[in-house]
């Protein structure tokens, strides 16, 4: 269970910085 939280939250935060600075990356 905690696993997939952690996954699911990195893979939101990745979303959100490419969402927000889609060039810095």
């Amino acid at each position: 269970v905690f696993q997939t939280v952690i996954e699911l939250y990195y893979l939101f935060f990745m979303v959100l910085c490419c969402t927000v600075t889609p060039q810095k990356y």
